[in-house]
C-alpha cells in the first residue's frame, strides 16, 4: 500500500515539475522571438497559461520593457529553465521505476502465491503417494504370513 502511495506522491511531483517548465520554455520562446524579430510588438496573454478567465482581454506587452531584456539576456534563465528540465525529466524516471517496481511486486507476488499452492500439492502428493506405499507393503507383509 505505501508503495502504491508513493508511486502516485512522483506522479504528482511530475506533473507540478511539468509546469515550469512549460512557462519557462513559453518565456525563453518569447526572448528568442524578441532577439530575432527586432521592433515586433510582443504580448502575453494571460488566457493562454490559464491565470484569468476566456472572457478578460488583458494583456501585458513587453517588448518595450527593459527589465524583459535584461532577463532574456542573463545566464539564469537558460540554467534555471535547464535545472526545471532536469527534475522533470528525473521525477519522470522515478515514476518509471515506480511503475517497473510495481510490476516486479505483483510478478513475485503472483509466484510465491502460485509456489505456496504448488507445495500444498506436492505434500498432498507424496503423503498419497507414502499411504499407497504403506498399504502396498502392508499387504504383501500379510501374504507372506499367509504362505508361512
Amino acid at each position: 500500500m505505501l508503495t502504491y502511495i508513493f508511486m502516485l506522491a512522483w506522479l504528482a511531483v511530475t506533473a507540478f515539475t511539468a509546469l515550469p517548465v512549460f512557462v519557462y520554455f513559453n518565456i525563453w520562446t518569447m526572448c528568442q522571438n524578441t532577439t530575432v524579430l527586432e521592433g515586433l510588438k510582443l504580448c502575453v496573454d494571460p488566457r493562454q497559461f490559464g491565470v484569468v478567465t476566456i472572457r478578460e482581454e488583458k494583456s501585458l506587452c513587453v517588448t518595450n520593457s527593459e527589465k524583459f531584456f535584461k532577463m532574456c539576456s542573463s545566464k539564469e534563465l537558460d540554467m534555471t529553465f535547464h535545472l526545471f528540465v532536469c527534475a522533470l525529466a528525473g521525477a519522470g524516471a522515478a515514476v518509471i521505476a515506480m511503475i517497473h517496481y510495481l510490476m516486479v511486486l505483483s510478478a513475485n507476488w503472483a509466484y510465491v502465491k502460485d509456489a505456496c499452492k504448488m507445495q500444498k500439492y506436492e505434500d498432498c502428493k507424496s503423503k498419497e503417494e507414502q499411504e499407497l506405499h504403506d498399504i502396498h507393503s502392508t499387504r504383501s507383509k500379510e501374504r507372506l504370513n499367509a504362505y508361512t
